[in-house]
């Protein structure tokens, strides 16, 4: 994709940064990984709130005050989510001196009708968020991480061909709206696109939790645009009849090949030839953010930047 020398140059010193960052996660052993497989993975629609539940409680303890009741209340959640599922309200509100009251309407401001509902969500909090458990795992050549991070760019230049930018950066600009939903793992990828987007005048919405009933995605029309990043294809499942039902020009960008999403999406980006399908990979943690790169290089070239 690189042709100048300039491009190549850019290209080599984010590859420096994410290996940096790459090798300073690889602190667990392979043998605990919890590979999913997505056809045997069975979703209920209904908790679709459930991936986007930590970005929830970490913006609570993030941007409120020590001393509000919700801070101690998304304190301890977070703390304890592993023995939620044996807690009832009386527990919660007992060990956190605040009334039965307080915690239900904790519940509520996060999308539920009540705690128990609430409460539901923590069942597979460890399965959904294992992305963050154990480092990279090595293939079965040995490869370091910075060997997979060089493959991984290159398989993603295979997709990221001029004609293919020129378009996506195209349709990015003539659309309406341009409204990114992912689950909160991603959240981060997509919010240093937004700003950079932002910054040169293209306003990028991103959507990581609270997504039933959200009123965003409802009033979203024929010419705004849908991006649905979903890199193993887990969120992707858990939200396909939401998205379905949207009318929007609807994207997904993934490594999963599957004749439904072909079918259901107006576009589908590959990240990849092959399915990758492990909770934790160099795919999973730096594509997304190599791949936007890309496209927002080629918006800014195109269209310029408002600064």
């Amino acid at each position: 994709m690189a042709t100048s020398l300039e491009e190549r140059f850019f290209c080599c010193l984010f590859l420096m940064r994410i290996i940096i960052l790459a090798e300073g996660n690889m602190k667990r052993s392979n043998d605990m990984l919890l590979p999913h497989n997505e056809e045997k993975r069975v979703i209920d629609m209904e908790h679709i709130n459930r991936w986007g539940l930590m970005n929830s409680l970490i913006s609570i303890i993030n941007e409120t005050s020590d001393n509000d009741t919700n801070v101690m209340l998304a304190k301890y959640l977070l703390e304890n989510y592993n023995r939620v599922h044996e807690l009832n309200v009386y527990d919660i509100a007992e060990e956190c001196f605040v009334s039965r009251a307080t915690v239900r309407r904790l519940a509520q401001s996060l999308g539920y009708d009540n705690f128990k509902d609430l409460k539901k969500q923590f069942d597979d909090f460890y399965r959904n968020y294992s992305l963050f458990y154990f480092g990279i795992p090595a293939t079965s050549g040995e490869q370091s991480v910075a060997k997979q991070l060089y493959e991984m760019a290159l398989e993603c230049d295979r997709h990221l061909t001029p004609d293919f930018l020129e378009r996506v950066v195209t349709k990015i600009h003539q659309s309406k709206q341009v409204v990114f939903l992912t689950s909160d793992i991603y959240y981060d990828q997509c919010s240093d696109f937004q700003k950079a987007m932002i910054l040169s005048g293209k306003i990028v919405r991103i959507i990581s939790n609270k997504f039933e009933d959200n009123t965003v995605l409802e009033n979203l029309k024929q010419d705004d645009m849908l991006v649905v990043v979903s890199v193993a294809g887990f969120f992707a499942s858990v939200s396909f009849d939401m998205v379905n039902s949207l009318v929007s020009h609807k994207v997904l960008i993934t490594t999963i090949h599957k004749d439904l999403y072909e079918r259901t999406y107006d576009e589908v980006w590959y990240l990849s030839s092959s399915d990758q399908n492990q909770s934790r990979s160099i795919y999973t943690i730096y594509a997304v953010k190599y791949y936007l790169e890309s496209i927002y290089a080629t918006y800014i070239k195109k269209y310029g930047n408002s600064l």
